[in-house]
């Protein structure tokens, strides 16, 4: 699954979808992702949205929302990530619920502990 860069309405979009939802902005693997304790939340992928959801919530949207897929990186597939395609033709409504969800959920999950960085030998 190789980036091929996100349109400005996209992203645009997106920023204006989670405008209300604390979080922090990091650049990952060249995309804004944005993080919630430290666990990552959600970002725009090529031209689609992707929302971090419970499994079973994943499982449910893929089965009844049409242009959804499980976000898989390198063929390699992420139980909790619901990857929205074409955003910009869904109801908003919908995207919104996604996004309170996804939010709610990344929201209870543990904060990632931070690593620990190896002293220097100088």
């Amino acid at each position: 699954m190789k980036s091929h860069g996100s349109s400005a309405d996209t992203i645009a979009q997106h920023l204006e979808l989670i405008a209300s939802y604390p979080s922090r902005m990091r650049l990952m693997f060249g995309h804004t992702t944005y993080f919630v304790n430290d666990n990552m939340w959600t970002f725009v992928y090529d031209d689609g949205f992707v929302f971090r959801l419970p499994p079973d919530d994943v499982s449910r949207h893929l089965e009844t929302l049409e242009s959804t897929t499980r976000f898989s990186p390198n063929g390699r597939p992420m139980k909790e990530y619901l990857v929205i395609m074409d955003p910009l033709a869904c109801d908003p409504a919908i995207l919104k619920e996604i996004a309170t969800r996804s939010h709610t959920y990344t929201q209870a999950l543990p904060p990632k502990p931070k690593k620990q960085r190896k002293e220097s030998m100088s």
